[in-house]
């Protein structure tokens, strides 16, 4: 694999920008372990209040979104306007947070929709930093540093949740419940915020599986950052060991690609195996194998990784596959929502409040749509759903086609991540969880930075 080439079209990378570029990967790794629920869910619980739950709580996304705005701060000395990217694109999000802030106006409830679209505002900061601020991949891999400290910790907390923590948890919990633990221990943890949590049947339902979530909000966003970040943090420790020994250089990408890969099948996420097979189905279609061999070995990969699928979940398809019938009776309903208001939605965050009007009496609740394309149609009706559709598959289809990708080894594995959380985000909801929309419009941005590079400089040098 050819070293990544850096264009002549910025210049010189500064002190300062890599101090900058190292306090954006470790905000966003530090996201990745604080801010993995919803931006719905604030507010829910009340936030951390002593060191001991600062360590191991999640954040309100208030405190995120504070991080952000002084990174965005830092950055403005970096601001540099690339003249090749398409200004469609430059716009489409802006466009579409604009148009998420008039949806708050016409919102069933204002209060969710500001605090859902002060969520977007900063997504699309993020996607700012990353085409104004950064020198496109090769030049921003100081960025990784931060981002893969905080992946390798989600690792770790899979493997701990893994072998034991989640049956020790689930233990802890239930005891607690029903107060047969010591006096001193239930007086320190039997708290209004435990009563809380534990009153909701999520909460319950997420301490009693067995399927690893690590520090996200539940299993399937723990496969969203895996299938995000896993080819370009993989990509990205290759070449930043370029000058490490041979053994160096292999060990911490076997690793990272290795506990990947045990964590996502430990999630028991169906739909993040699929995609996990079909980009790494294009990866191998790209790569260097004879092309005599290739589809053989595309081939058999599929039959392997469907073979790994219905056989862990042979129970759940026996079942009928019940997750299915429900994330379709959460898009019918995003549908009829967006038929009763296909201008402006129901505002930003709010498709739980309508589906608890449509849902059947047996069907369990759910304050998200599962899939975030349909739910932009349900929150803010047809403009905001355009915009953001057509910027996620403007920027994949033009990206794939730009040089950046073509010659760029980093670039492409970048890309390789987007993809696959762009398919994913038709069963999920990603978009409305920081520790994956921050990275992902981050990314989207690093790489159109990277094409407007390719494009005013063709001729690169290492």
């Amino acid at each position: 694999m050819a070293a990544p080439a850096q264009s002549k079209a910025d210049p010189p990378v500064g002190n300062y920008a890599r101090i900058v570029c190292l306090l954006i990967g470790a905000w966003l790794g530090i996201a990745l372990l604080k801010f993995g629920n919803p931006v719905v869910f604030e507010g829910m619980f009340p936030p951390p209040k002593d060191f001991t739950q600062i360590l191991y709580l999640q954040w309100p996304a208030k405190w995120g979104f504070a991080g952000v705005a002084i990174l965005a701060l830092l950055a403005i000395p970096l601001f540099r306007f690339p003249k090749k990217v398409p200004k469609w694109i430059v716009l489409l999000p802006a466009i579409w947070l604009v148009w998420q802030w008039v949806a708050t106006f016409d919102s069933i409830q204002p209060q969710l929709s500001r605090l859902t679209a002060l969520h977007f505002t900063f997504v699309v900061a993020f996607f700012y930093l990353g085409l104004l601020a950064t020198s496109g991949v090769g030049r921003s891999l100081f960025i990784w540093i931060g981002i893969g400290v905080g992946f390798l910790l989600v690792l770790s907390s899979g493997f701990n949740q893994q072998f034991g923590e989640l049956e020790a948890t689930a233990e802890f919990y239930e005891k607690l419940s029903r107060g047969e633990h010591p006096p001193e221990i239930q007086q320190e943890y039997d708290t209004p915020r435990f009563r809380a949590m534990w009153d909701t049947p999520l909460f319950r339902h997420k301490v009693q599986s067995k399927r690893v979530y690590s520090t996200l909000f539940y299993p399937n966003t723990l496969a969203g950052v895996l299938i995000l970040l896993t080819p370009g943090l993989l990509a990205a420790t290759w070449f930043g060991l370029k000058d490490a020994s041979s053994l160096s250089r292999k060990i911490l990408p076997t690793l990272l690609g290795i506990g990947s890969v045990l964590c996502l099948i430990w999630s028991g996420s169906k739909a993040g195996w699929l995609v996990a097979m079909i980009v790494v189905a294009l990866v191998l279609l790209r790569s260097s194998i004879p092309p005599k061999w290739r589809k053989h070995v595309i081939i058999g990969f599929a039959v392997l990784g469907l073979a790994v699928l219905v056989g862990r979940n042979l129970e759940y398809f026996r079942k009928g596959a019940k997750s299915v019938g429900a994330r379709t009776g959460y898009w019918i309903a995003a549908g009829q929502t967006f038929l009763d208001n296909p201008v402006t939605g129901a505002g930003p965050g709010t498709f739980g409040i309508y589906y608890a009007k449509l849902k059947p009496d047996d069907a369990e609740m759910a304050r998200l749509a599962h899939n975030d394309y349909v739910q932009q149609a349900s929150d803010s009706g047809a403009v905001g759903f355009l915009a953001y559709l057509v910027f996620i598959i403007g920027s994949l289809v033009l990206l794939y086609r730009s040089s950046a990708i073509q010659r760029q080894p980093i670039a492409f594995f970048i890309w390789v991540g987007l993809l696959g959380w762009g398919l994913q985000s038709a069963t999920e909801f990603g978009l409305y969880i920081p520790a994956i929309a921050w990275p992902a419009f981050f990314l989207f941005g690093v790489l159109w930075r990277e094409s407007a590079n390719e494009i005013d400089s063709p001729e690169t040098s290492r």
